[in-house]
């Protein structure tokens, strides 16, 4: 499976000029999950700009594509790869692991 992105929390601001229900930050998640349920996952947030609301969405008609796309806007294509590689580094560590931990005794 590819890694699956979603958002977890919209916040928003009361008002921002004539505005009404501004959204400033977005809180997302990047996950995968293995037919062997090895789960590789990333949390972040975003501040979404508020300075210019010419493309203004009220918070009543977003939806999770139009937030996801605002998500990748703002973090750009590197990072939204580097993201989605890390995911997938740590579902392949699970298969299987570079190194281990615990007590040797028990």
């Amino acid at each position: 499976m590819a890694a699956e992105w979603v958002i977890v929390q919209v916040d928003s601001l009361n008002s921002v000029g004539d505005k009404s229900d501004v959204v400033n930050v977005v809180h997302w998640e990047c996950r995968d999950v293995s037919e062997e349920n090895c789960l590789g996952r990333e949390y972040g947030s975003v501040a979404v700009p508020t300075d210019d609301l010419d493309d203004f969405v009220e918070y009543g008609s977003l939806t999770e594509d139009i937030t996801l796309g605002w998500v990748k806007d703002i973090m750009g294509d590197d990072l939204v790869e580097q993201t989605e590689d890390r995911v997938e580094a740590q579902v392949a560590e699970q298969k299987n692991p570079t190194q281990k931990t615990g007590l040797p005794w028990e």
